[in-house]
C-alpha cells in the first residue's frame, strides 16, 4: 500500500491546488495538474522507485489496474484513484485526486456534550478570547471554521481574516490577507477596531505581537476566535502571557481548546482483550507515570481492531477529534501565573488530553497503541 508515499507526495506539492498527477518511472518526473496550470517537478529517485514498487504490489505486478486509496489531511478526506498503465512502452502511474471541501460540523468534530455546552456558552459572549491550539496537521482550520459556523451571525458584524477562504460561511465577511501575513493582519485588525467589528475570526496566528493586539481588541469589546499551533491548553496560555501583562491578558480569556486528530477503531473487526503488563509498562514510561498510577488509570479490558476488508486491513475507519477545554471564570482570571491556573483548573474539573484519550479507549473509540503514539 503506497499510502505513506502518497502522503509524502501530497506534502511535497501544493496540496490545496493539486487535482491530478502522472509519474513517469523512467524520468522520475511528476507532472501534476493544478487549478491554474500544469507543472512538472522532479521527484527523488528513491521516492519514485518506492512509489512504483508499492503501486505495482497493490495493483498486481506488471498488470494494468486501478485502485482507490483514502487519505486524511487537515482539510478532510482525500480520495486518490491510482492507475498503473503503459504508454508508448513506458510504465506510468496516473492519479485522479478528489478532495473533500466539506466542513466537519461542530457536533461531529469530536467534542463531548459537556465541552459542547462550554463552547456554546463562550460563543454567545459579546467580548473575550476563544483560542484553539493544535499541532500542525490536526485540523486547526476546520476547527476554527466549525466554531464560526456555530455562532449566530445574523445582524452581527463578523469578519474572517485569512489568506484563503476554505469554507464559505453565511454571514461571515472574508478579508484577504496579503504576504507578509502577520504584518497585514495587524494592520487590518486596527482597521476593524475603528469599524466596530463585533466578531473577529483568525484561523491561525504566529507572533506574540498579534496575540497582544487580539487581547486589546477583546478588552475593547470584541469577540475574538483565533487559532494557533500549540501542544496543549497551557502552552496556548503561556504564549499569550508572554505577549503582555498577565492580569490584562487573563481578564479577556473565555475559553482555550486544544486537541488532536486520532484514528477511530474499525467497529467491524473490533474485539475485547485483556491489557498485559508490557502495555502498562510502556504507558508508564511513555507518560512518566508510576506503575501503580498507570494500573489505576488503564482499564483491565479494552477494545482493539485487528483489520478486515471493510477497513482495508488498517484497523481504523477515519479520524475523529480528541479535545481538552479550559474554561475561564473569575477565580482563574485572578491567578498570578500558569502554575496557579493549572492547579485551580484541575481543582475545577479540567481534564487533560491523556485522560480524555483513556476515556475514549474505554468507550471503544481508539486503541491503547493510538494513545501511545500521540505526542502529548
Amino acid at each position: 500500500m503506497p499510502r505513506k508515499i502518497l502522503n509524502k507526495i501530497i506534502r511535497h506539492l501544493d496540496s490545496n491546488e493539486l487535482e491530478s498527477f502522472i509519474l513517469d518511472r523512467q524520468s522520475g518526473e511528476l507532472c501534476y495538474l493544478a487549478k491554474e496550470k500544469g507543472k512538472i517537478i522532479k521527484i527523488p529517485d528513491n521516492l519514485c522507485q518506492d512509489f512504483f514498487s508499492a503501486v505495482e504490489n497493490a495493483l498486481a505486478s506488471n498488470h494494468e489496474g486501478e485502485k482507490l486509496f483514502c487519505l486524511f489531511s487537515s482539510r478532510g478526506k482525500i480520495n486518490i484513484t491510482l492507475r498503473h498503465h503503459f504508454e508508448d512502452g513506458k510504465q506510468k502511474i496516473s492519479a485522479e485526486i478528489e478532495k473533500t471541501e466539506k466542513l466537519i460540523g461542530f457536533t461531529q468534530i469530536g467534542f463531548d456534550l459537556k465541552q459542547q455546552k462550554q463552547i456554546k456558552t463562550a460563543l454567545k459572549q459579546k467580548k473575550g478570547l476563544i483560542i484553539a491550539g493544535l499541532p500542525a496537521g490536526n485540523g486547526l482550520s476546520n476547527l476554527i471554521n466549525s466554531l464560526a459556523a456555530e455562532i449566530n451571525l445574523e445582524e452581527k458584524s463578523a469578519y474572517l481574516l485569512s489568506n484563503a477562504n476554505e469554507y464559505k460561511i453565511d454571514g461571515l465577511n472574508f478579508i484577504q490577507l496579503e504576504y507578509p501575513f502577520e504584518n497585514d493582519l495587524r494592520t487590518k485588525l486596527a482597521w476593524l477596531e475603528k469599524k466596530d467589528a463585533e466578531i473577529i475570526i483568525i484561523p491561525e496566528i504566529y507572533e506574540r505581537q498579534t496575540a497582544l493586539a487580539l487581547a486589546k481588541l477583546a478588552n475593547s469589546g470584541h469577540l475574538i476566535l483565533a487559532g494557533c499551533r500549540s501542544r496543549d491548553a497551557f502552552s496556548v496560555l503561556n504564549s499569550f502571557l508572554k505577549a503582555g501583562p498577565t492580569r490584562e491578558i487573563l481578564a479577556n480569556f473565555l475559553l482555550i481548546i486544544s486537541g488532536r486528530q486520532i484514528h477511530r477503531l474499525c467497529p467491524h473487526c473490533a474485539e475485547k482483550y485483556s491489557v498485559n503488563n508490557t502495555e502498562i509498562q510502556s504507558f508508564a514510561k511513555r507518560f512518566s507515570l508510576q506503575k501503580k498510577i498507570t494500573e489505576a488509570l488503564i482499564p483491565k479490558r479494552l477494545i482493539r481492531s485487528i483489520g478486515c476488508p471493510k477497513c482495508h486491513y488498517r484497523a481504523y475507519t477515519n479520524k475523529i477529534g480528541l479535545f481538552e477545554t479550559l474554561t475561564f471564570n473569575k477565580e482563574l482570571r485572578s491567578c498570578q501565573n500558569i502554575s496557579e491556573i493549572r492547579q485551580k483548573g484541575f481543582d475545577q474539573g479540567f481534564q487533560p488530553l491523556i485522560i480524555k484519550a483513556l476515556s475514549a479507549a474505554k468507550n471503544g473509540l481508539i486503541s491503547l497503541q493510538e494513545i501511545l503514539s500521540l505526542k502529548l
